[in-house]
C-alpha cells in the first residue's frame, strides 16, 4: 500500500487544511509538507488538492 500523497484536515466549519507530501529534504531528511488553508466547501478543498497533486506529479517526470 502506497503512502498518502496528500490529505485534507478539517479545521472548523467550512475550513480545511490541505497538505501535499513533496518528499524529504536531502540535507536534513525531514519530510516536506507545504500547507494551505481553504475556506469553503469540502469539494473546493478536494479540487485544490487534486490540482496540487497533478503539479507535484509533473515535477517528478
Amino acid at each position: 500500500m502506497a503512502p498518502k500523497a496528500g490529505l485534507i484536515i478539517a479545521r472548523g466549519a467550512s475550513t480545511w487544511l490541505v497538505r501535499v507530501y513533496l518528499g524529504r529534504d536531502p540535507q536534513t531528511g525531514t519530510r516536506k509538507y507545504p500547507n494551505q488553508t481553504i475556506h469553503g466547501p469540502f469539494r473546493k478543498a478536494q479540487r485544490f488538492l487534486n490540482l496540487k497533486l497533478q503539479k507535484r506529479k509533473c515535477l517528478w517526470r
